[in-house]
């Protein structure tokens, strides 16, 4: 089963619990559902990210990530290293238009 259609039998389920019986459980399930709203809506208001790929873009990449590698006394693949490359140049480096 797909994780979307897992998704939607879970929502099912949840949004039927709504209506149970048991005070608690349909109180929780209205949280459930709130919750999930809330961050969906979340989700879509933030903006997208312009990537460029360009061989310059790329290889100041390459060098910001060795410099912060030797900085972190860490292996060039590692994963933080990457992440703060990434973070640092998003702020830095213009977006195309």
């Amino acid at each position: 089963m797909a994780l979307s259609s897992t998704l939607s039998v879970a929502g099912h389920a949840v949004k039927q619990l709504t209506s149970h019986g048991d005070k608690n459980v349909s109180q929780l399930a209205r949280r459930v559902i709130s919750s999930w709203k809330n961050h969906f809506e979340e989700k879509q208001s933030k903006p997208s990210l312009d990537v460029r790929c360009d061989h310059a873009t790329t290889e100041s990449r390459t060098t910001v990530r060795r410099h912060i590698t030797a900085a972190l006394l860490a292996d060039s693949e590692d994963e933080l290293a990457a992440s703060v490359c990434h973070s640092t140049l998003c702020n830095i480096l213009p977006r195309d238009n």
